[in-house]
């Protein structure tokens, strides 16, 4: 992922391309969330899908590409073929099995005739912003991404994980175009952040002296965490099991 959801980080993309390469398998690289961002910083190398054992990419124009939700670009290579010498990823993006034991399964067949209505607008938000507006965007938001890097260090009270230049220093906390362009935005999210954890850790004191109970089973979204079976670890019923699961 460039870079994953859960934590904002930068996979190696490079190094675990080699390992797919050497091991003969395809490699998808994921920039759904952070393809328009990573690709107009200048001191980023996002050329992915040049890298030797990269197969596919992914990104999505609804998300910072700011198109309406919706729509979103997937883009396969050439890989080798036994029968065909050379063909593209996507002729096996479609197949049957009707021999499967739960019944004849396959990828959807094409929905015949569609309207082009999400193409359209991802059209014309790329032609309205251009290359000169995502480069804008995506440098203010990771100017922003920085000052916040330095707020969450000078509290005292947080951990702050990743290194990489693509999203500095951050928690799971999206920074978009929205609020990296509000001028009131880091100081709000500077007295808000303060008022969190006070209250954090008013509330931990609570737990701590037996006047409340913390349950401790909070699962973030994108993380297998968040759809555990019940165990006597996370000591979840199997209420909160299905209803996290649904």
């Amino acid at each position: 992922s460039t870079p994953s959801y859960s934590l904002g980080l930068m996979d190696p993309i490079k190094e675990l391309a080699s390992i797919a390469l050497s091991a003969g398998v395809g490699f998808h690289v994921d920039s759904c969330l952070g393809g328009f961002i990573v690709n107009f910083l200048d001191h980023i190398d996002s050329d992915f899908l040049a890298i030797p054992g990269v197969t596919s990419l992914s990104c999505d124009t609804h998300k910072n590409g700011w198109a309406p939700k919706g729509s979103s670009v997937l883009v396969t290579k050439d890989i080798p073929d036994s029968v065909h010498t050379n063909i593209n990823l996507s002729y096996y993006s479609y197949y049957s099995i009707p021999g499967w034991d739960g019944g004849v399964y396959g990828t959807p067949n094409g929905p015949g005739s569609q309207h082009v209505t999400h193409i359209l607008h991802a059209y014309l938000a790329l032609l309205a912003i251009g290359r000169n507006g995502y480069r804008q965007i995506a440098n203010k938001i990771h100017s922003t991404i920085q000052e916040l890097a330095v707020i969450l260090k000078n509290d005292g009270r947080l951990s702050v994980l990743g290194d990489h230049p693509a999203n500095g220093d951050r928690v799971h906390f999206c920074v978009t175009g929205r609020s990296a362009g509000c001028p009131e935005f880091i100081k709000k999210f500077e007295s808000t952040l303060k008022m969190a954890m006070d209250k954090t850790e008013e509330y931990a004191r609570d737990v701590k002296d037996g006047k409340c109970q913390f349950p401790g089973d909070a699962g973030l979204y994108g993380t297998l965490e968040a759809a555990m079976e019940p165990t006597a670890d996370n000591n979840k019923s199997t209420a909160e099991f299905l209803q996290n699961k649904i």
